[in-house]
Formats: structure tokens, sequence, C-alpha cells
């Protein structure tokens, strides 16, 4: 059951001609509403909130002066799939 589920989203979400957002954020609303997603807004809780961004910035930062425009960081691995930045 949670993989038709998984399949049902990644399906919805690869659909280009719904979303016309390639390269664009899909707001937390729109994700809640259409996909029926459960999803924990961590701004709601401001200590939690200031260290996602603090982390978010730094790591943006980090990609930055590594020339990378996507990254995996899991606990111990940092795998940043080298990009050349226009």
């Amino acid at each position: 059951m949670p993989d038709d589920r998984a399949d049902f989203v990644a399906t919805e979400l690869n659909n280009t001609e719904k979303w016309h957002t390639h390269g664009h954020g899909i707001s937390i609303h729109v994700l809640r509403k259409d996909l029926k997603l459960l999803i924990n807004d961590f701004s709601d809780d401001k200590k939690f909130d200031g260290i996602i961004r603090r982390y978010y910035n730094l790591l943006d930062d980090y990609m930055l002066r590594r020339g990378s425009k996507c990254v995996v960081h899991t606990d111990g691995l940092y795998q940043p799939f080298k990009q050349e930045i226009l």
C-alpha cells in the first residue's frame, strides 16, 4: 500500500502539464491539498525554524563554493552532484 501511494505522488509530481514548476517550488498548501501529503511545517516552531534555516544557509553557501547545484547530505555523507554554474 505505501508503494502505491509513493507511485501516485511521484506520478503526480512528474506531471509537468499540471504543475508548470520546473525549477520552482510547490507550496506546502498545494502539496497538502492536491496530494494529501502530511507535512510538518517547521516554521510553526521558532527554535526549529531557526535551526533549519541556519543549516540551509550554511549548506547553500557550501554548495555555491563547491560549484554544486544539488547535494545529498546524510549522517556522515556529503555527496555533491558537480555541475557547472552558469
